[in-house]
């Protein structure tokens, strides 16, 4: 896992404690990847790891969040939103995963700074849109003996809505008209 920068965050002290349970998969190319994989392995893409070990959890009892942030909220700040929704609804007794997908707000309060990261969230709906299909073919990839019976949530905050209307779109024409049913 990488090192999540914690300095001037308003979570840092909380952040800090956690810091040990944030895990980061990368998307490296397949070239990049394959180079990686030396000794028999065989390279997996981020994505591929991430779900992988999200199906370990959630096999043992727990749901999936996907929290999605909102404006004025910088990489720090959505990463402490995070681990504070986690530890908040773990506290309250729920076997649960927060991931974060997160998308590059300006983190300022700035009027343009609004229109920025509207445009931003915008765009960033491909991305998001990609990660449901990735998640997508996972689940369909899976046999039926390996399915948990748990739940996978979806949490959008403020800014967010709009990713994930820009996200909805794209899987439309992604998918040709039809939206891909999962849940």
């Amino acid at each position: 896992a990488d090192v999540i920068p914690l300095e001037g965050t308003k979570l840092a002290p909380k952040i800090a404690t956690l810091s040990r349970k944030i895990e980061v998969y990368g998307e490296a190319p397949p070239a990049l990847e394959a180079s990686a994989g030396e000794g028999g392995t065989e390279p997996r893409l981020g994505s591929q790891r991430m779900l992988e070990s999200l199906k370990a959890f959630m096999a043992e009892g727990s749901d999936t969040l996907v929290y999605v942030h909102g404006y004025v909220v910088s990489f720090s700040d959505a990463v402490g939103a995070a681990l504070a929704l986690q530890t908040k609804l773990r506290g309250d007794g729920l076997p649960i995963r927060v991931v974060l997908f997160t998308w590059p707000s300006d983190g300022s309060n700035m009027y343009d700074a609004y229109k920025s990261d509207r445009n931003d969230a915008s765009a960033s709906g491909v991305a998001f849109a990609r990660a449901f299909l990735k998640l997508r073919d996972f689940l369909l990839a899976l046999p039926e003996k390996e399915h948990c019976g748990r739940q996978v949530h979806l949490l959008c905050h403020s800014m967010g809505n709009y990713l994930l209307e820009s996200a909805v779109r794209r899987l439309a024409e992604m998918a040709g008209g039809r939206f891909p049913r999962v849940f």
